[in-house]
């Protein structure tokens, strides 16, 4: 199917895809986090002396919020794509993440009223496969 796009095209479903996840993991992650931690969740320890942001992420995310204050209604809104995906694949954070998405097709002309075809997705963190496989002794490179 790509192989027939051209270039210009290619790159702007690239470019959409992109912005849809950034909008959604930016929602999903200010929803869940404040229903767990409150609102600056960014500045409290979430246990075992652990904070949401390591101090590289950290340090990025108070730069931006210094230089463009009106931009960050959210604290989420500051943060880098990175910094985004770096918080879902979090174990201590994304474990916690459950999202259910579900695709129902609903025609007029159904005899039963009902549904015709539905389809649920589930996304969750899992642990992290290279650590639960190979003792932390073992050298892997994968």
């Amino acid at each position: 199917m790509f192989y027939s796009l051209t270039q210009e095209e290619l790159r702007s479903m690239c470019k959409n895809s992109i912005e849809t996840f950034e909008v959604w993991a930016r929602r999903i992650i200010h929803e869940k986090l404040c229903s767990e931690y409150g609102e600056n969740y960014f500045d409290i320890d979430i246990g075992n002396n652990e904070k949401v942001l390591n101090n590289e992420h950290f340090n990025a995310y108070n730069k931006i919020k210094q230089v463009h204050p009106s931009r960050c209604c959210r604290p989420v809104d500051a943060l880098f794509i990175e910094t985004l995906i770096y918080i879902l694949c979090k174990e201590s954070i994304g474990a916690h993440i459950v999202i259910e998405c579900r695709l129902i097709q609903n025609k007029p002309w159904h005899k039963h009223g009902s549904f015709d075809h539905r389809v649920t997705l589930f996304f969750q963190v899992l642990p992290n496969l290279k650590q639960s496989i190979y003792p932390k002794e073992a050298s892997c490179s994968l």
